[in-house]
Parts: C-alpha cells; sequence; structure tokens
C-alpha cells in the first residue's frame, strides 16, 4: 500500500475511466459484479 500511495504522491499514475450514458446503467452493474470493468464506471446524463 505504500508503494501505491508514493507513486499516487509522485503524479506516477493515472486514472482510467470508462464513460457510460445511465440507460446502459443496469448492463453496467451487471459487468461490474461480474469483473468485468477495470477502470472506474462513470455513468452520465445525456440531457440536452
Amino acid at each position: 500500500m505504500n508503494r501505491v500511495l508514493r507513486i499516487a504522491v509522485e503524479g506516477k499514475g493515472r486514472t482510467v475511466v470508462e464513460r457510460f450514458p445511465m440507460q446502459e446503467a443496469d448492463a453496467v452493474f451487471e459487468w461490474l459484479k461480474d469483473g468485468c470493468i477495470r477502470s472506474r464506471a462513470v455513468l452520465y446524463n445525456d440531457v440536452a
């Protein structure tokens, strides 16, 4: 854990984010539960 924190402090890590429209929320939660998502999953509203 100390190594991970050191990498974060040094700015050597990066966050990978996958964006999904809110209407795919049910599928995304299933993928998350099944371990298919390897990054951060962010749901967004596509409201105009």
